[in-house]
C-alpha cells in the first residue's frame, strides 16, 4: 500500500516502485489508516527533531458542497436506492428514504418571570448591582423584605408529569439556609427549595401524601458576595442541579431521583419567595431573572439561558435533545442520554431522524455515518459532479494524506486542491482518474520536481461498494515524489503539503452508467472524508492546541521558542539565529550566557566564530545589561563597582558598591579593584574599604600620614596573646581577669598574672565562711581571716572545734567521756570522736550490733547479747542495747528466745519466721484443755481416735459426714459383703459380688437387677446389644432402655415403619430419609464453583449416601455417617460465563428423597496477558505520558474496567493513573528525566490480567532548586568554593558555571 511504501521510504534512499492498492474493502480501513498514520508521525518525528501526531485535522471542521443543495432530503425528504453488494444488485432498487427533519425541533422557550409579578410591590430594586451579562437598564432585588409581602396565588402549575424548570442568579450575603421558594395548598407541601454555600436543598411531596427531602452539594460552585446562576432541571423522578452553566463534559453537577412525581396543587395553592410560609428562613442578598419553564430543558438550553448562546453541534446543531434524555452524548453527539448516565449507556435516543445523512456526517469521524448526496436524474449531472470544500479554519497544517471511503459506488474521476491561506488561490494538489485522459492528462505522469502534480490512475478492479481513495500526498505511487526520503531538508516540499483549506472535486460514477441501472443509484454516498495531517510547530512541539482559532503549538521547554508555531527563540536565547528541527537533529534555541542580567539578547554574526554550525560557537549579545554589570555577556562590573572573588555571575547583587572610607585611602580616593573590591589604603589601615586599622593601631584619621596610632598592649594580659586594641579608645582586649587600657594588672579578687592563664589571673578563692572579703594579695594570695580560722584562703577551724560555717563559727566536738577514748579529740571537718571497740556514734555514745549495756568502767564499752540463733529472727544475734532482750521467731519466746511457746513444738532454725510449729491436734478427736508434748507433739485423743493428732477412726469404725467427733460403727451386710471393716473416711463396705453395689453393698450394679439377700448377688439385665442403649435395665423390673426406634423387653424389635436394625445406628433402626435441602453454590472463577449441603431435616439412619447431579448427570458420590456434617465439592473445569443447574439425591438402607435444583453461573474468564498491549503515544513529556491499548478479544465475557498504573524506579512509588474502559489515557504529574514502569490491568469479574511493563525514561528539563554555594577563606587572595548538586537535577548535569 501506499503508507506502507512511505514508511519504507523514510529509511532507505531506494526503492523499486510497488504495486499500488488504492481500495480497502470494508470499514476496518479506517483503524489501518490511523494506526499507518500513527506510525508514520513517529517516522516524520525522527530520533530528535519533535512533531505533533498525526490526526484527522478536517475532522469536525465546516463543510459545504456545490451545489449548496447538493444533499439528499433538501428541501424535502427523498428517496434512494440502497446501496449493492454485487453487480446485480444494481439492477433492482430497495427504495430507501432521506429525511434531514429533527425529530425534536427546536421551539420558543417561555417562561414567567417569579420576581416581575411583584416587583416593585413586594420587594426592593437595586439598578446598580445586577447579574453579570444584564442590560444597563436592569434591575436585581433585594431580600430579605420590610415590607411583610404576603404570600400570593400560585400560577405556576408543574403538570401531571412533573417535568419543569427553575432558573434563577442568586447572590447569597449570608452562609446560612435560605429559602429560594416555596409552592404550598392547604396543609400540604407542594414543594420547598432552600440554598446555603454547602447545598441545595428540595423537600416536596407526592400524590400519596407524604413529604420527602434531598440534597445536592454545591461543591464549592456558590461563594459569598458573587453572582451565581442557578438552574433545576425536574423531569418525572429525575432532578438534576446546574450551577453557571453546564459542566465541561455537557452533564449537570449532580443528579438525584426523586421518591415520586412532585405532586403539583393547582387550586388553593400559595407561592412565597425569599422566605418560608412560616416566615423563617428568609433569603438574605439578591436574586435577578428568576425563570419558570413550564417544560423541562435540556442541558444545551440551561447553558443558552445562562449564556444567551445556544451550544453548537458539528452534526444538525439545531436537532434537540428530549426531556428524557437532555444530555447530549459526549462522544457520539448524534445521541442524546440521561444526566445520571455515563458514557456507556445503551440507555440513549437518536438526537437526528434515523433516515437523516446530512453534510456534516462526511466528517464527523465516526465511520458508522454516511453522508447521502442528492440523485443525479442525468449522466450529464453525474459527469459534471460535486465539490466537496472543508475548511480547516484554524490555520495553517501540514497534511500527508486524504483519505475518501465510499458506501456505494466511487466516482471515476477525483480532482484534488487545496489553499495555503484564507486569500490564496485553489491550487491543484492531485488527480486521479479511470482515464487521465478525463483531465487531458496522461496516466500516471512522471513527477519532475517535489511539488508537480500529476494524475493517478485508478485501478481496474475497483469494487461496486465500500471502496475508498488514498491520496498520500509524498509518495504517489508508483512514481515517488522528488525529495520524499529528505523531506526536513526540501524546503519546496515543506510547502507542497502546507493547506489551509481542501477542495474535493467528484465526477462521474463506476458501475451506474448502464442503462439498465435504475438512476436513484446515481448518488455519491461518503462514510468519512479523512485528511490526515499535522500542525506546524518547526520541529520544536510534539503537541498542538487546535481547539483555539489559531491553533497553538506546544513549544517543548528544552526548544526555547515561543510563538503560535514555535517559530521564534525566547528573548534570553539567541546565541544562534532561529533553526526547525529536523529527523537528525532539534535545533533547539542556545542560549545567552547573560548571568540573569539581562531579559532579552541578539544574534551578532560578526562575534560568532562558526556562524554555519548551530552547536559550536555563538554570537549572542546581550542586550541592556542591568544590576551594574557590562560586557557582551554582563560579566564585567561597572566603574565605582566590584565583583567578590568567587561570587556567582549570575547573583543579582553580583556588582556591589566600592564604598572606599577616603580618611584611610591614599590620596582619598574611591575606586577599588574590579574583582574583591579592595581599596587602597594607607600604611597602618586595613579592610576591604580601608575603614579600620591594622592589628596593633587604633583611632583612624585622615590627618595621620599612616592612618593610625599603636596600641602598645601587654601581651601576658590579653587575649591570644593579641596586640589589637579598640579602634576608637585605645582600649586593649583584655582576658577575663585583667584590668587596665594596656592589660598590665589582675583585677580586684584575683592573682598572679600569667601570660598561659587564658584567663590572665585567677581568682583569690577566699572561702567567704572564714575571710572578711574576696581580696587578697595579688602577689601572695593571703586572705583575710576571722577569728578562729586559719589557713590560706581561710577555710580551717583551730583544734577542739569542727564544721566551719556560713557564719565564720566553729562547733565544739562535745565527746561522750562513756564511750570516748579519753585524751582524743574529733575531726576538724566532720566532728567524728575516737570511740572504744563495741561502741559507735559521732559523739560514741552508742552501743554497736550486737551489744548492750553502754559502761565507763569497761574498756571495751559494751557486753554481748548471746542469743539462741535458731529462735531469733533471720538468725540474728543483735538484741535490744538497753535490756538485752533478743528479737524471737513466732512461737518462740524467752530473752534468749530459747524455748517453745504453748501448743507448739519442735524449735528449729528451717523456718525463718515461726521457730516451733503447731501441733494441729484433731479438735473433734483431742480430749477438752489438753496440750500437746512440746518435744514429740503427741496429742491426747478420744477413745475412738488414735494417730498423733487424733484425726483418724480407730478399725471398725468410720467418720460419718455429719461430722461428729465421735466415729460410727460401719454396718456392712452380713451376706453381701465381706467382713465388717469398711473404707475410714466413707464408710464404703467390701461387696462379695461383682453385681453388687452400695455402701452396705445391699444393691445391684449398672447391667443387672432383683437383689437375692440368701445367696448375696443379681441377676443380668440380658439386653439386646443392637437394640439396647447402654445395655441397662430397670433395677427391679429388668425392662431394657432401647434405641429411639427399637421396642420389646429386650430391645430387640424395630417399631413399625422401620427397619434393618444395626448395631452402629444410633437409632437403631432406619425409616425413609425426608426433606433434603438443596446445595448451596458459591461461584470461585470462571470455571469453578464450590458447592456445600447439609443432611436432610429427617435422615432417620446413621449412615447417608449424596448423589450430586449437574445438568441431570452424576458428577459425584460421597458417603457421610452420623453425626452429619456441612458436605462440600468443587465443580472444576467449568466453561466460563456458563449457567449450570445442581440436584441432590440423598439414600440411606432404606430409601431416598431429593432436593429441589439450583442454577448457578460461572464467572467471565481472565484476559490473556499477551492479548494486553501497551503502547507510548508519542515520546514521553517531561511531567506526563499518553498510551493507548487494544480491547482484548476474550469472548468468555465482559471487560468491567482498565487500569493504568506505574512504579517510579528511584523510590517504587506505585501510582494509578486511569481506570475505566476508554482505550487510551494521559498519565499526569510525572517527574522529569524519571524512569517508570508503566502496565495495563484488565479485570473481568473472573479476575485480572496484567500487561508486561512497558518502561520510559521522561523528557529533561532545567534543573531547579540549586543551593546556593558555600565559601571558605584561605587566605588574602584564595577562597574556595563548595556546592551541591541542584535538588531535582531534571535530567544529567552537563556543567557547572
Amino acid at each position: 500500500m501506499t503508507i506502507i511504501t512511505y514508511l519504507r521510504s523514510l529509511h532507505q534512499k531506494e526503492t523499486s516502485p510497488p504495486t499500488t492498492n488504492w481500495l480497502l474493502g470494508h470499514k476496518g480501513a479506517m483503524l489501518l489508516l490511523y494506526t499507518l498514520g500513527f506510525y508514520a508521525s513517529l517516522g516524520l518525528a525522527a530520533p530528535q527533531g519533535n512533531f505533533p501526531r498525526l490526526e484527522n485535522i478536517g475532522a469536525y471542521k465546516s463543510v459545504s458542497t456545490m451545489p449548496t443543495r447538493a444533499t439528499c432530503g433538501i428541501p424535502e425528504r427523498s428517496t434512494f436506492c440502497q446501496a449493492g453488494q454485487v453487480q446485480e444488485d444494481l439492477h433492482t432498487c430497495f427504495q430507501k428514504f432521506c429525511i434531514q427533519e429533527c425529530p425534536y425541533s427546536s421551539s420558543t422557550l417561555d417562561y414567567t418571570d417569579i420576581l416581575a409579578t411583584s416587583a416593585g410591590m413586594c420587594w426592593k430594586g437595586d439598578a446598580r448591582d445586577h447579574r453579570p451579562g444584564a442590560k444597563a437598564d436592569s434591575t436585581s432585588f433585594i431580600f430579605p423584605t420590610s415590607r411583610g409581602c404576603p404570600a400570593s396565588p400560585s400560577t405556576l402549575s408543574f403538570g401531571p408529569a412533573s417535568s419543569f424548570t427553575l432558573t434563577m442568579w442568586l447572590k447569597l450575603e449570608q452562609d446560612t439556609v435560605m429559602t429560594l421558594l416555596e409552592k404550598r395548598a392547604v396543609g400540604r407541601l407542594v414543594l420547598l427549595v432552600t440554598v446555603s454555600k454547602e447545598d441545595i436543598q428540595i423537600h416536596y411531596g407526592i400524590h400519596s401524601k407524604q413529604n420527602f427531602s434531598i440534597s445536592m452539594k454545591t461543591a464549592g460552585h456558590i461563594s459569598i458576595g458573587v453572582w451565581t446562576h442557578m438552574s433545576l432541571q425536574i423531569h418525572e423522578t429525575s432532578v438534576s442541579l446546574f450551577l453557571n452553566g453546564q459542566e465541561d463534559d455537557g452533564t449537570a453537577l449532580d443528579t438525584q431521583t426523586l421518591a415520586g412525581p412532585i405532586d403539583d396543587i393547582t387550586s388553593d395553592g400559595a407561592l412565597w419567595i425569599g422566605t418560608s410560609s412560616n416566615g423563617t428562613n428568609q433569603f438574605i442578598g439578591r436574586m435577578q431573572d428568576f425563570r419558570f419553564y413550564p417544560k423541562t430543558l435540556t442541558n444545551r438550553e440551561i447553558e443558552e439561558v445562562y449564556t444567551g448562546q445556544f451550544p453548537r453541534l458539528h452534526t444538525q446543531s439545531i436537532c434537540r435533545c428530549p426531556a428524557s434524555h437532555p444530555r447530549v452524548h459526549p462522544l457520539v453527539e448524534r445521541y442524546c442520554i440521561p444526566n445520571a448516565a455515563n458514557d456507556t449507556t445503551h440507555n440513549k435516543i437518536l438526537r437526528l431522524n434515523q433516515d437523516a445523512h446530512p453534510l456534516h456526517y462526511i466528517n464527523d469521524n465516526d465511520i458508522g455515518t454516511t453522508w447521502i448526496s442528492s440523485i443525479f436524474s442525468t449522466l450529464e449531472l453525474l459527469d459534471k459532479g460535486i465539490t466537496i470544500t472543508i475548511d480547516l479554519e484554524n490555520g495553517q497544517y501540514q497534511v500527508f494524506y486524504v483519505i475518501l471511503q465510499f458506501l456505494n459506488a466511487q466516482p471515476e474521476a477525483v480532482r484534488i486542491q487545496r489553499k495555503t491561506t484564507v486569500s490564496s488561490e485553489w491550487k491543484d494538489w492531485q488527480f486521479l482518474a479511470k482515464n487521465c485522459s478525463y483531465f487531458g492528462m496522461k496516466d500516471n505522469g512522471p513527477l519532475d520536481r517535489p511539488d508537480s502534480v500529476n494524475c493517478l490512475q485508478l485501478p481496474s478492479n475497483i469494487p461496486i461498494s465500500r471502496g475508498n481513495i488514498t491520496f498520500s500526498i509524498l509518495t504517489p505511487e508508483p512514481n515517488l515524489r522528488p525529495g520524499y526520503n529528505d523531506f526536513y531538508n526540501s524546503v519546496t516540499l515543506q510547502e507542497f503539503v502546507r493547506a489551509t483549506h481542501v477542495r474535493i472535486h467528484l465526477h462521474g460514477q463506476y458501475h451506474t452508467q448502464d442503462p439498465a441501472v435504475p438512476f436513484r443509484h446515481r448518488y455519491y454516498a461518503v462514510d468519512e472524508i479523512t485528511i490526515s495531517g499535522r500542525c506546524e510547530c518547526h520541529g520544536h512541539a510534539d503537541s498542538c492546541d487546535t481547539s483555539v482559532s489559531p491553533y497553538r503549538c506546544a513549544c517543548l521547554p528544552e526548544s526555547h521558542t515561543h510563538g503560535a508555531n514555535c517559530e521564534s527563540c525566547s528573548p534570553l536565547f539567541n546565541d544562534k539565529p532561529f533553526r526547525a528541527g529536523d529527523q537528525v537533529q532539534a535545533y533547539n534555541c542556545r542560549p545567552c550566557q547573560c548571568y540573569g542580567h539581562a531579559s532579552s539578547c541578539h544574534y551578532n554574526s560578526s562575534l560568532d566564530p562558526h556562524p554555519e554550525d548551530h552547536f559550536r560557537g555563538g554570537g549572542g549579545v546581550c542586550d541592556n545589561c542591568t544590576h551594574h554589570t557590562t560586557g557582551r555577556n554582563c560579566e564585567r562590573c561597572r566603574s565605582l563597582f566590584y565583583r567578590e572573588v568567587g561570587a556567582l555571575l549570575w547573583a543579582k547583587d553580583v556588582c556591589k558598591p566600592c564604598e572606599c572610607h577616603s580618611a584611610g585611602t591614599v590620596n582619598g580616593s574611591l575606586e577599588c579593584e574590579p574583582i574583591g573590591g579592595q581599596c587602597k589604603c594607607k600604611r597602618h589601615v586595613s579592610g576591604i574599604q580601608c575603614n579600620q586599622c591594622q592589628h596593633g593601631f587604633y583611632k583612624l584619621q585622615s590627618a595621620l600620614a599612616d592612618g593610625c596610632h599603636a596600641c602598645n598592649c601587654n601581651t601576658a594580659g590579653t587575649v591570644q596573646p593579641d596586640i589589637t586594641c579598640h579602634q576608637d579608645s585605645g582600649q586593649c582586649q583584655c582576658k577575663a581577669n585583667v584590668i587596665g587600657l594596656t592589660c598590665d594588672r589582675c583585677n580586684y579578687g584575683f592573682k598572679f598574672l600569667n601570660r598561659t592563664d587564658p584567663d590572665g589571673c585567677i581568682p583569690c578563692g577566699c572561702d567567704p565562711r572564714g575571710s572578711l572579703h574576696q581580696f587578697c594579695n595579688p602577689f601572695t594570695g593571703q586572705c583575710e581571716c576571722k577569728d578562729g580560722v586559719r589557713g590560706l584562703l581561710c577555710d580551717t577551724c583551730i583544734p577542739h572545734f569542727y564544721s566551719l560555717n556560713g557564719s565564720g563559727v566553729c562547733l565544739p566536738c562535745d565527746c561522750s567521756p562513756n564511750g570516748s577514748v579519753p585524751g582524743t579529740s574529733c575531726d576538724a571537718v566532720t566532728g567524728q570522736c575516737r570511740c572504744k571497740p563495741n561502741i559507735e556514734g559521732q559523739r560514741c555514745d552508742m552501743c554497736r550490733d550486737g551489744y548492750h549495756t553502754l559502761d565507763s568502767s569497761n574498756s571495751l564499752g559494751c557486753v554481748p547479747c548471746q542469743c539462741e540463733l535458731r529462735g531469733t529472727v533471720n538468725g540474728s544475734d543483735v538484741c535490744d542495747k538497753t535490756t538485752g532482750q533478743c528479737m524471737c521467731k513466732n512461737n518462740v519466746e524467752g530473752l534468749r528466745c530459747n524455748r517453745c511457746s504453748s501448743h507448739t513444738y519442735n524449735l528449729s532454725s528451717a523456718n525463718t519466721t515461726h521457730g516451733c510449729q503447731p501441733c494441729h491436734c484433731d479438735h473433734m478427736g483431742t480430749m477438752p484443755a489438753t496440750v500437746c508434748n512440746p518435744v514429740s507433739g503427741q496429742c491426747v485423743c478420744l477413745p475412738t481416735r488414735y494417730s498423733r493428732d487424733c484425726g483418724t477412726c480407730k478399725p471398725g469404725f468410720f467418720l460419718s459426714e455429719a461430722g461428729l467427733s465421735e466415729c460410727e460403727v460401719c454396718e456392712c451386710h452380713s451376706v453381701g459383703a465381706v467382713g465388717q471393716v469398711c473404707a475410714a473416711h466413707s464408710g464404703q463396705c467390701v461387696c462379695a459380688h461383682a453385681s453388687l453395689t452400695g455402701r452396705r453393698c445391699d444393691q445391684c450394679q449398672d447391667l443387672f437387677f432383683g437383689f437375692n439377700t440368701s445367696v448375696g448377688r443379681c441377676e443380668p439385665c440380658g439386653c439386646d446389644p443392637v437394640g439396647g442403649f447402654n445395655g441397662t435395665c430397670h433395677p427391679e423390673t429388668g425392662q431394657c432402655l432401647c434405641k429411639l426406634y427399637v421396642t420389646g423387653d429386650k430391645c430387640d424389635i424395630c417399631v413399625e415403619g422401620a427397619s434393618h436394625m444395626d448395631p452402629n445406628n444410633y437409632l437403631g433402626c432406619s425409616k425413609d430419609p425426608q426433606q433434603q435441602p438443596p446445595p448451596l453454590g458459591q461461584v470461585l472463577s470462571s470455571t469453578a464453583i464450590d458447592l456445600t449441603w447439609r443432611a436432610p431435616d429427617s435422615p432417620n439412619s446413621n449412615e447417608l449416601m449424596y448423589t450430586l447431579l449437574r445438568n441431570s448427570e452424576i458428577i459425584h458420590i460421597s458417603h457421610s455417617q452420623h453425626p452429619f456434617g456441612t458436605m462440600h465439592y468443587t465443580d472444576a473445569d467449568l466453561s466460563p460465563y456458563t449457567t449450570y443447574s445442581y440436584q441432590l439425591i440423598t439414600s440411606n438402607i432404606r430409601a431416598n428423597t431429593s432436593s429441589a435444583t439450583v442454577s448457578l453461573r460461572t464467572l467471565s474468564g481472565v484476559p490473556e496477558q499477551e492479548e494486553l498491549q501497551i503502547s507510548l503515544v508519542g515520546r514521553a513529556k517531561p511531567t506526563s505520558a499518553s498510551f493507548n491499548w487494544t480491547e482484548p478479544l476474550n469472548t468468555t465475557g465482559p471487560v468491567e474496567s482498565f487500569t493504568l498504573s506505574s512504579i517510579q524506579d528511584l523510590t517504587g512509588e506505585e501510582r494509578i493513573h486511569y481506570t475505566g474502559l476508554q482505550t487510551e489515557a494521559t498519565a499526569e504529574e510525572l517527574q522529569p528525566f524519571t524512569g517508570y514502569n508503566f502496565s495495563l490491568q484488565a479485570c473481568t469479574n473472573g479476575g485480572c490480567a496484567r500487561s508486561e511493563n512497558l518502561i520510559i525514561l521522561t523528557a529533561q528539563i532545567p534543573p531547579q532548586q540549586q543551593p546556593a554555594p558555600a565559601i571558605t577563606t584561605l587566605g588574602a587572595s584564595q577562597l574556595q568554593v563548595d556546592w551541591e548538586p541542584p535538588v531535582l537535577p531534571n535530567g544529567i548535569d552537563t556543567f557547572f558555571i
